[in-house]
């Protein structure tokens, strides 16, 4: 079933006001460069197209480049997305794409294997029980905590290798994205290189009115704590302050989880969806920084602490009213 296979095209062609999204981050074994791909569908009424979208995490410059339907093909029952001649699948990333600026980007990067999400009937993905709501504005699915990278990508004729990097890949589909939000993510840790992190904190439109809404985990190369609305966890606190500063606390019966993220003023603008649109533009750092704890309730001490590097960092929208 492919409530249990967000990798896999979630959609149909007939659908409209519609888009869907596999976001695809790859960084290399120096940590020092970062890229982001994103490939997508937009089933607009008025302007149905596919697109890949790139953002470099050093510099923050992004392109967008459009294809029409003839040239994609997207799996149902696997995780295969073709556009043009780009293929994303389990296996690797393959690119070769002119964007409208001229830029060229073209090579192929092997994936090791996926660290997979873990699914169950009660939690069939990251949403837990919310991924059986039906109509939701947008759904949200881990495909891979981490994997290796192997290979090269060729920017504008400047060769960059990825062996010895590492990946991340989750997607989102449905009608639009929240009307603010926080999401960050990293997979590069200070004291563990197995550690790995996502968090995301949303507006979400419920029954003619909103909630704030959060989901994410923690691994710490040990154990994986999971956090999210769903699971009883509460939004004691967010805060936010200049050079993209966020602190975020979340609270459950037996731990706090504190946040505290900056993109270091290197982010770039994304084109996201209205309605299936892709018209509206947001800010996204794939360079930032965080610092994460966990704290035991029990003995007041932190018995997870760790610095993370080449941090995805969105903040979209108004973000004080999340925490009210």
């Amino acid at each position: 079933m492919r409530i249990f296979q967000p990798e896999v095209f979630q959609g149909n062609w007939q659908k409209r006001n519609y888009f869907e999204g596999w976001y695809i981050k790859c960084v290399d074994a120096t940590q020092q460069k970062s890229y982001a791909f994103i490939f997508g569908v937009s089933l607009q009424q008025h302007d149905q197209h596919a697109f890949i979208q790139m953002i470099d995490g050093q510099t923050g410059k992004t392109n967008y480049q459009r294809f029409a339907f003839t040239d994609v093909a997207i799996s149902q029952r696997k995780f295969a997305v073709t556009i043009g001649a780009n293929h994303v699948n389990q296996e690797r990333l393959e690119l070769d794409v002119i964007f409208p600026d001229g830029q060229t980007v073209f090579g192929t990067i092997q994936f090791g294997a996926f660290q997979v999400f873990p699914v169950s009937l009660l939690r069939p993905g990251i949403m837990g029980w919310y991924r059986y709501v039906p109509k939701m504005e947008c759904y949200h699915g881990v495909v891979s905590q981490k994997h290796s990278l192997q290979g090269s990508l060729t920017f504008d004729g400047i060769t960059q290798t990825f062996t010895g990097g590492r990946g991340y890949i989750e997607k989102d589909w449905g009608t639009s994205m929240p009307k603010a939000w926080i999401w960050t993510q990293s997979n590069h840790a200070s004291i563990n290189n197995q550690a790995n992190y996502m968090l995301s904190v949303a507006d979400i439109p419920w029954l003619k009115q909103s909630f704030t809404g959060f989901l994410g985990y923690i691994d710490t190369g040990e154990k994986c704590y999971y956090f999210a609305t769903y699971t009883g966890a509460r939004l004691e606190k967010i805060t936010y302050g200049s050079g993209g500063l966020v602190e975020v606390v979340i609270q459950d019966k037996q731990y706090w989880y504190h946040f505290l993220l900056w993109d270091g003023l290197t982010s770039g603008i994304l084109q996201a969806p209205v309605l299936g649109e892709m018209s509206r533009q947001i800010h996204e750092a794939i360079h930032a920084s965080a610092a994460v704890t966990i704290y035991s309730r029990r003995s007041q001490k932190s018995i997870f602490e760790s610095e993370f590097s080449q941090c995805g960092l969105e903040r979209v929208g108004q973000l004080s009213p999340l925490a009210d």
